[in-house]
């Protein structure tokens, strides 16, 4: 679809509206395809990109393409997100990318900027869930997405293994000794009784 979309025009093909607040105030945006040269970085973005994770997206990107687009601020001309995205696309150069648009203000830009990734960082994983999908994709013959490697794996499993205790338990006996030290103030203690 992306061949037959032309800057600046929606994905329907049709010259795409401006995005505007919906009925009930919020920010809505449309999908343009832009150059990516128009999206200027905000000059408050705290996020950085490590290579291993522009290496993982550049990956990632080439083997799904752009499922996740950048979004941009019609009104003030700079991004809210995408940052990494958009410094791959102009190293690659790329004449245009699809990008979310929205029509905010630059107060409610800034509580954007600030909270977008910040929401999904408070989520949790569920490790056993991720190792059993990690695993069902290293058996395939695509192997580990962008972004996983064998080690990350082999960690999971085994953060996620069930506890296997001894089969015999040494003899218990009131009077073992056992010697505690503080590793902090170096206050040494025995377990055994008095």
């Amino acid at each position: 679809m992306r061949g037959e979309t032309k800057v600046g025009q929606s994905l329907s093909g049709a010259v795409s509206p401006h995005a505007s607040p919906s009925a009930d105030g919020l920010p809505e945006f449309v999908i343009e395809y832009l150059a990516p040269e128009r999206l200027e970085p905000h000059p408050h973005n705290f996020r950085r990109h490590p290579s291993s994770q522009t290496d993982a997206l550049k990956a990632s990107i080439s083997e799904h393409g752009w499922l996740s687009a950048p979004i941009w601020n019609r009104q003030t001309k700079r991004l809210l997100d995408g940052h990494a995205r958009v410094e791959l696309a102009l190293d690659q150069g790329e004449a245009s990318i699809p990008v979310r648009v929205v029509d905010v203000p630059e107060a409610q830009e800034k509580r954007i900027l600030a909270a977008f990734d910040r929401i999904g960082e408070l989520r949790e994983r569920d490790d056993a869930a991720l190792a059993a999908l990690l695993q069902d994709l290293a058996a395939s013959e695509a192997g580990l997405p962008a972004g996983w490697e064998p080690e990350d794996l082999d960690k999971l499993l085994e953060a996620t293994a069930p506890a296997v205790g001894p089969e015999e338990f040494s003899e218990y006996d009131e009077e073992i000794g056992t010697e505690f030290c503080c590793p902090k103030c170096g206050y040494a203690w025995s377990g055994k009784p008095a």
